[in-house]
């Protein structure tokens, strides 16, 4: 009788136990994890090994950027997009891609209320089509890596690039020092493992929990200190210094709240910020060659965060320092500063265009940010055949980009022109009018200004604009006087003047340089009293100034009152109390 063949469990028992058990463990897993892994509303994020971080391709689903919710779709190439859909390598239409950080990736609103959504609706896009491949912590290195990559890796057609860069850009590039990009497969499989495993896995879930919960509690130990609240974009924003080896660095407070100044604190530039933009410049460099290699037209935009709208100059080291970059290398330069820092008081642009508390666009942010950029895109549309604008907004366009440009009186000359074509927009004069006033033509601005008004009384900005010109005039005029006749009464005028204007960093010079030469000028202590106290919100340091004003004047009714916000702001009720009643005695309405 022949012997009966051995089943694979009798031949090989613990082999197929094993793999028995294993088959079941995973089927459980997988069931468990269905059940209990709960939804990640960043799941869309991945790593990325030639990029270090993207988008995953073909998502969509509901966010958060702290408290606000939001939904979030991404194309075909991990781009965040109006729905998903399949974007070809190569295409007809001329083709611009937007790179840049979370402010370009829209944290916070709806696509259509983004930037990139918004100007969709301005352009042909049955001609043009416009590809926003941003993502949270981009900085240049990984611009010119993702760049690359879809230049050189898989072939995108691109026809025009356009940079977004601000002062976080720097921090970014200390925390990806020491990444390199990899095309091995494994490298490029392992982030979508990784991504099904956290969606589907139980016990990788709860693994990687654990594990990343002691991360996180080992990262806020070592930088809040009380500064840094615990929230989600903070933890976000963790994860992108997860390979961060400097320790001096990472477990430095400073060095996580103190961004927005790297640019404006000599001791924090020399600390950090000196060696972040050499960061930003060498990868910088890099992409405008890659893009020279590919004969792509580059443009880098600078946007400011709410401290420099604060500060309130359209113009500092941070957009100075890419200006010059962008005319050395024969690249295209947009500064998003004045559309944010102009004649609206500060509180006011950052109550209406910026996220409480953040320094991300709030949709109508998003919407003054595609105001401008418009002009450059659509100018450059008409130039290529691309768009059929009308005379009157051709020569609009123009102006703006003219302006941006440097070419003023050729600015002047295409917004005139569109005048002369339309003399009913308001828009058009008040454009001009700004121009002028940037050329200290005042007269002729303030005609301009008055002809907005009469066309349309609500416009705010013409309005502001009208009632700065004394104090625009006034710091004109006396800009060469101090160094001719270096009095402090000239000083404290030209410091009042900036102050009304919101510049004052200027404001605050002026006045400490009036201290400096007259030592009794009562007005120079207060009002940098006033500025440490309002704008700076240092009301331990404002006063001892308003302390100085009032020894030399013990009637400085001002002075009392400000002294006496500040002592209440510290905590020093009595003090305040003590100052309010001060007020009552001197002031004819008794507060």
């Amino acid at each position: 009788m022949p012997r009966s063949q051995k089943s694979i469990f009798e031949t090989y028992p613990k082999t197929t136990l094993v793999l028995v058990v294993l088959v079941i463990v995973l089927l459980v897993d997988g069931i468990v994890g269905r059940l209990l892994v709960p939804t990640n509303d960043h799941d869309f994020r991945s790593a990325h090994p030639y990029y270090h971080h993207g988008l995953l391709p073909n998502r969509t689903q509901a966010t958060h950027w702290g408290p606000i919710a939001y939904p979030i779709a991404t194309n075909s190439l991990g781009f965040r997009d109006e729905e998903v859909r399949s974007i070809p390598l190569t295409s007809d239409k001329y083709r611009i891609l937007l790179m840049g950080d979370s402010h370009t990736e829209a944290v916070g609103v709806p696509f259509a209320e983004s930037f990139t959504g918004r100007l969709l609706t301005k352009l042909d896009t049955s001609r043009i089509e416009l590809l926003n491949a941003a993502a949270v912590s981009y900085s240049p290195k990984l611009y010119y890596y993702k760049t690359r990559y879809l230049l050189e890796e898989i072939g995108l057609d691109v026809d025009e690039i356009y940079v977004f860069i601000d002062i976080s850009d720097i921090q970014n590039e200390y925390a990806y020092q020491e990444f390199e990009p990899s095309t091995s497969p494994i490298a490029q499989v392992l982030p979508q493992v990784k991504s099904a495993l956290r969606n589907h896995s139980f016990i990788y879930y709860a693994t990687r929990r654990l594990y990343l919960e002691r991360q996180r509690e080992k990262f806020y130990r070592n930088i809040s200190q009380n500064l840094i609240d615990r929230n989600n974009t903070v933890d976000l924003y963790r994860t992108f210094f997860s390979h961060f080896n400097n320790d001096v660095l990472l477990n430095n407070p400073q060095f996580h709240t103190t961004i927005s100044e790297w640019y404006s604190d000599e001791s924090l530039y020399q600390r950090w910020g000196k060696q972040g933009i050499e960061l930003m410049t060498v990868y910088m460099q890099k992409l405008v060659a890659l893009c020279e290699q590919h004969q792509i037209p580059l443009t880098i935009t600078v946007h400011p965060w709410r401290t420099q709208v604060k500060k309130g100059e359209a113009e500092d080291q941070h957009t100075q320092y890419w200006r010059s970059f962008a005319q050395e290398n024969g690249i295209g330069f947009i500064n998003l500063y004045p559309i944010f820092i102009n004649e609206l008081p500060a509180e006011e642009v950052i109550q209406h265009h910026f996220i409480a508390d953040d320094n991300h666009w709030t949709a109508s942010g998003h919407q003054l940010v595609a105001n401008k950029l418009s002009s450059f895109l659509l100018a450059s549309a008409a130039e290529n055949g691309l768009v059929s604008l009308s005379d009157e907004d051709a020569y609009y366009h123009r102006g703006i980009v003219l302006r941006e440009q440097g070419k003023i009186d050729s600015a002047i000359a295409s917004l005139s022109r569109a005048i002369e074509i339309n003399p009913d927009r308001p828009d058009f004069y008040y454009q001009r009018g700004s121009i002028k006033l940037q050329q200290h033509a005042f007269q002729s601005a303030a005609d301009d200004f008055q002809r907005v008004l009469h066309i349309d009384s609500t416009h705010r900005k013409a309005e502001l604009s009208a009632k700065l010109l004394p104090a625009y005039q006034i710091a004109y005029e006396t800009t060469s006087l101090p160094d001719e006749q270096p009095t402090d009464s000239l000083y404290v005028e030209r410091g009042k003047a900036w102050l009304v204007m919101g510049r004052y960093l200027r404001a605050y010079d002026d006045f400490d340089q009036a201290r400096q030469l007259n030592i009794r000028n009562k007005e120079s202590y207060y009002y940098l009293g006033y500025i440490k106290k309002n704008m700076m919100q240092s009301e331990r340091e404002s006063v001892r100034y308003f302390d100085r004003a009032i020894a030399l004047d013990s009637n400085y009714l001002d002075a009392y009152r400000q002294r006496a916000e500040a002592f209440r702001v510290i905590g020093a009720a009595e003090r305040a109390a003590r100052d309010q009643d001060q007020v009552g005695r001197l002031s004819p309405s008794g507060n």
